[in-house]
């Protein structure tokens, strides 16, 4: 019987087996880690290039946009010509006539709503480099009118409701900035394209809202110069005054797109940043 002293050492010991042959062909690279990738918590709006980009299409497309504008508020312009007419001889419209800038304000929101879905796709053509036609631009923008309208419309309800106590209005508009262009370029409904700007603004908030303050503020600044010019306390009759308010509503209409252009970039920025789609992925819904 064999013990374990007669084992021949040859055989156990590591060292006096026979080496095994390299490995022939190309050696494999060691693999490396991802050192960035971008996810929502990375991404960052920035306040500086959207406010940069949203004035830079509206001044390089100012007399399209112009044209759009009025098109699109002349109802308001030409409802609030015969509204202040009308105070002169017409009673209830003398009292009616506190609540005007309450009815404009309501009116002006919606109409910036269905401008923003007409505008957009100058604005998604302007962001990755390629012409806008301004009848093409009208042609496609007008397309989705229902769903732009919809949404719009209870976008606008929301955010003057939330503006009763001021902090949610502020939060609404900041929440739904992207609702209509999302309804255009995903041609989804009201809820489902309010819950789609939801989700891509959360996070951004603060951003959105730093954006939105510069281009008001410009845009009151803009109106408080335009009053000053037309001067509607110096108007001497009804129909002078009539005619002073038609002109600010139609001045005030040139400064309206700037809020559609910086929704149409808000929407552009959060989705490149947000899920890396491209500015041709965005826009080949309108080729």
């Amino acid at each position: 019987m064999a013990r374990p002293d007669d084992a021949d050492p040859a055989a156990e010991s590591p060292a006096s087996a026979t080496p095994a042959a390299p490995p022939t062909g190309p050696v494999p690279a060691a693999p490396t880690r991802r050192r960035w990738s971008r996810t929502p918590l990375q991404f960052q709006l920035s306040v500086g290039s959207t406010v940069s980009r949203t004035f830079s299409i509206w001044l390089k497309g100012l007399v399209p946009f112009a044209v759009l504008s009025l098109a699109v508020h002349a109802p308001l312009i030409v409802g609030m010509y015969y509204f202040t007419l009308a105070r002169e001889n017409v009673p209830w419209v003398q009292d009616a006539a506190k609540f005007s800038r309450s009815i404009d304000f309501i009116t002006s929101a919606v109409f910036e709503w269905i401008l923003t879905g007409a505008v957009a796709f100058a604005v998604f053509q302007r962001l990755r480099g390629q012409p806008a036609p301004f009848v093409e631009s009208v042609s496609h923008g007008f397309r989705s009118g229902l769903r732009v309208l919809g949404t719009g419309l209870t976008v606008c309800i929301v955010t003057t409701l939330g503006f009763l106590l001021i902090i949610p209005g502020v939060i609404a508009t900041c929440t739904f900035i992207a609702a209509v262009p999302a309804a255009v370029v995903e041609r989804t409904g009201v809820r489902a394209s309010m819950s789609r700007s939801s989700a891509l603004a959360r996070g951004h908030r603060g951003a959105i809202f730093g954006a939105l303050f510069v281009t008001r503020l410009f845009a009151t600044v803009v109106a408080v110069v335009m009053f000053r010019v037309v001067g509607l306390e110096a108007a001497t009759t009804y129909q002078d005054l009539a005619i002073r308010v038609a002109m600010v509503e139609g001045f005030a209409a040139l400064i309206v797109p700037l809020s559609s252009i910086l929704a149409c970039v808000v929407y552009h920025d959060l989705r490149i940043g947000k899920e890396g789609a491209s500015a041709d992925e965005i826009a080949a819904v309108f080729d």
